[in-house]
């Protein structure tokens, strides 16, 4: 941006003071301007959280109510009607405050469920939350953000070398540089592309790292690597390394034919290539480097209809997660949320033969626990103590 407002924070300690306090130390000229929305910022005028009540949040992930506001301090409960929600400190178990809220805010674990469109609703969620707060939580992204934003009003190329030496010659100089370390060429490359598109400060906190599918290399190179991989798939004798070898080839070949001064291509690492090549199995590669008969292998079996003529003759395996379960087992010292139910089911009868309950993804030694458990004998030596007579 090219305003430098003073940079103000609200009393929190006062409910009744309207106006903002100046930090000392930053002088109007060097604080940059904040880049939350105009309403954002009309709404801090508004102290009020009545507003709020009957209005829905998400924090970690479930469903909250604000029930009531009571002396400032919101009601949250799970379902109308239902007991507060509490948290554990070392008071006990007590209602959350504001302080807790933005905390959770400012962490990425509590937001309205709907952003509202009343100005009231609006003001009361942003002195609750603090829009702010969340900014100063996220360091990196605003220091990167302000950097490639310089970088882009430079008119610096997008390119390693261009790069490299525009942050040698001014990264530091920034009123948010010393936040961060100095970046490498290619992250920031990727937060310029980001920032020209029009990405916010809080679209950087969210979107770290390539988009997938995106590729550091520069297109030129990027064609010269897929020819590789897939020149892999053109040959049954043709391994891994050989493609490999085939590469760095090309590569050299490519550089010779280039211009003097021009940017190099750069040889893709060998782990990076063979995950390259790995992508691209498919019907199509499969059968060009190995025949009809391997296609027919890994891929025809694979979602077709199967018809149980006898028990116990053919089984199905599915694991499903329970978005909104919380299992307590005495085996385990803390429950679990989100569990996933891995069963195994008799294809003729529809019995179910096994079925485990576990935390995490679905994986190899799940699936051979409910397999295992299929073909055990399971029995009660005395009935359970809670049923009844």
């Amino acid at each position: 941006m090219n305003g430098h407002p003073q940079k103000t924070t609200t009393d929190r300690c006062d409910e009744g003071s309207q106006e903002p306090k100046v930090e000392q130390g930053v002088e109007e000229s060097d604080a940059p301007q904040s880049e939350e929305p105009s309403h954002w910022q009309e709404a801090l005028r508004d102290r009020t959280y009545d507003a709020l009540i009957s209005q829905w949040m998400v924090i970690n992930d479930r469903k909250v109510l604000i029930e009531d506001v009571i002396d400032g301090r919101p009601r949250l409960v799970y379902k109308r009607g239902g007991s507060p929600l509490r948290v554990n400190t070392s008071a006990g178990h007590v209602e959350p405050d504001v302080d807790w809220l933005r905390q959770k805010h400012a962490r990425g674990e509590a937001r309205p469920l709907t952003m509202p469109t009343d100005i009231a609703t609006i003001s009361a969620f942003a002195d609750l939350f603090d829009p702010l707060a969340v900014l100063e939580a996220d360091p990196r992204s605003r220091a990167l953000w302000h950097l490639a934003s310089r970088a882009n009003k430079d008119g610096v190329r997008r390119s390693q070398n261009a790069v490299d030496d525009w942050l040698g010659r001014k990264f530091g100089a920034g009123h948010y540089d010393h936040d961060i370390e100095q970046p490498s060429a290619r992250t920031l490359i990727r937060a310029m592309g980001k920032v020209k598109e029009g990405a916010t400060i809080g679209d950087l906190a969210n979107r770290g790292g390539r988009r997938e599918g995106d590729t550091p290399f520069p297109p030129e190179t990027d064609r010269i690597i897929f020819d590789s991989a897939l020149a892999y798939w053109s040959v049954e004798a043709r391994t891994k390394q050989d493609a490999y070898e085939d590469l760095k080839i090309r590569i050299a070949n490519a550089n010779r034919r280039l211009q003097p001064g021009a940017v190099t291509h750069r040889l893709m690492s060998r782990s990076a290539f063979v995950e390259r090549i790995d992508r691209l199995e498919c019907e199509d590669t499969v059968r060009s480097k190995f025949g009809d008969e391997e296609v027919e292998r890994r891929f025809s079996g694979a979602g077709e209809p199967v018809e149980a003529n006898y028990c116990f003759e053919y089984g199905y395996i599915d694991a499903t997660r329970l978005d909104n379960v919380i299992v307590f087992d005495a085996e385990d010292r803390l429950p679990f949320l989100k569990p996933w139910v891995t069963a195994i089911m008799d294809a003729k009868s529809g019995a179910i033969l096994s079925c485990l309950v576990h935390a995490g993804d679905p994986r190899r030694e799940t699936t051979l626990q409910a397999l295992i458990e299929s073909f055990s004998p399971t029995y009660r030596e005395t009935a359970p103590s809670d049923w009844a007579a």
